[in-house]
């Protein structure tokens, strides 16, 4: 298990002011068997661009969730399948639209060690 948590000062493309934002998350992994992994992630980024806190501060707040399974084959070969969702709120005075989307990934994850430990060697 572990939990986040950042407050911080960024400037996003297209944006004319700084964004400053709080930002939380909270992951959850482990093992179900010896072969099954499954983990689950929270996040949220709460935060106005501008650094003016009144009514001229444009809100923009963004919530993420996901959660994925994997399965190893063998030591060095695993599938998986992971859901994705992602929702950005904007405050009503910016006029821009909020977003709402989600996804499915699947695919497999190799293990390929760059290198090898040397044979040991033998006495004479």
């Amino acid at each position: 298990m572990r939990a986040s948590y950042r407050r911080g000062l960024t400037f996003l493309e297209g944006a004319a002011q700084p964004f400053l934002s709080h930002s939380g998350a909270l992951e959850l992994d482990g093992l179900l068997t010896r072969r099954l992994e499954v983990s689950v992630s929270l996040g949220a980024v709460l935060g106005d661009i501008g650094l003016d806190s009144t009514a001229s501060a444009t809100g923009y707040d963004t919530y993420s969730a996901a959660t994925r399974m994997r399965y190893a084959l063998n030591s060095r070969f695993a599938l998986y399948g992971e859901y994705l969702y992602n929702r950005s709120l904007y405050s009503l005075d910016n006029g821009l639209p909020g977003i709402d989307r989600s996804g499915v990934r699947v695919g497999i994850n190799a293990y390929l060690p760059l290198m090898s430990e040397p044979a040991p060697r033998r006495g004479r």
